[in-house]
């Protein structure tokens, strides 16, 4: 890894808020350890993965 846009990570975690529980998938750019993407929703699916990522890779391209 030399450069940014080479290798991103992602992970997904939960959220306990006062009267739900919310799911926030990221994407990160492992070089910089910048967010390239996010999605947030109440729901673990993996649509909101693929909503993340296709967050970063509009970014990417723009």
């Amino acid at each position: 890894m030399t450069d940014i846009d080479q290798f991103w990570v992602a992970d997904i975690t939960y959220l306990h808020l006062a009267e739900e529980f919310a799911f926030l998938a990221v994407i990160l750019d492992a070089f910089s350890g910048k967010v390239v993407g996010w999605a947030l929703d109440t729901h673990p699916r993996a649509s909101l993965a693929i909503e993340a990522l296709e967050m970063a890779i509009a970014r990417k391209q723009s």
